[in-house]
């Protein structure tokens, strides 16, 4: 818009506000409503993009490497990026059923300890060229001194879920967190997020988010 033109109409016009003079009222009747749907509160691991709050690491047996590149594998796992809406914002996982594969997602300099007692879901948005039940695994445990005690990890097989999804087809799977907390609960140590298979499985994540408000979407653990 330009001044002249035959449609000028500007909240502000050209020298509006040059003089203490100036006594022209502008409207105050702007909408205060918000529109649109905000997401619901919690924290976030994967969007688009790896938050910064946490590391990402591939592991195979004792091998273990830090995911810095757009392809990496290892003898049982292999990662490449993928493009969902926009290049590279998302990510497909292959478990070659030889032997354990895992990605593990580690909270940097910080605890799980407050998203265990507070968080409603763990959400991930995933794809799944041929849903199938082979077994894979959704696990929290502890990145530092007591790894797999029982105390210190719970896991959670979520093949049913990924079975019901449709083929080739984005879709949020929402996990009660009460199939990942018992036992975990206010452990300070807790501050990792691990996604596992021994047997052949094919994964494609956009988003993995713990949220914070109840929705009534995640179905009980069984």
């Amino acid at each position: 818009m330009n001044r002249y033109d035959a449609d000028y109409s500007p909240l502000f016009a050209y020298g509006y506000g040059l003089s203490y003079a100036d006594n022209r009222m502008i409207s105050n009747d702007l909408s205060t409503i918000v529109t649109g749907t905000a997401k619901s509160s919690g924290l976030t691991v994967f969007d688009g993009k790896l938050s910064h709050k946490w590391s990402m690491n591939l592991i195979s047996e004792q091998q273990q490497s830090e995911v810095v590149s757009n392809t990496m594998s290892l003898p049982h796992i292999a990662y490449r990026t993928i493009d969902k809406k926009i290049q590279e914002d998302a990510f497909r996982i292959n478990f070659s059923g030889t032997g354990q594969g895992a990605v593990k997602f580690v909270l940097q300099n910080s605890s799980l300890a407050e998203t265990l007692t507070n968080a409603s879901s763990l959400v991930l948005n995933i794809r799944s060229a041929e849903p199938q039940t082979n077994t894979i695994f959704v696990k929290m445990d502890c990145s530092g001194q007591q790894p797999n005690q029982a105390d210190c990890s719970k896991e959670f097989d979520i093949s049913a879920k990924i079975a019901e999804l449709t083929a080739n087809s984005w879709e949020d799977i929402r996990i009660d967190m009460r199939c990942l907390v018992q036992g975990l609960a206010g452990n300070e140590m807790v501050d990792t997020l691990t996604f596992y298979s021994t047997r052949p499985n094919a994964l494609s994540i956009s988003e993995i988010r713990f949220e914070t408000t109840a929705n009534g979407l995640a179905k009980p653990c069984h």
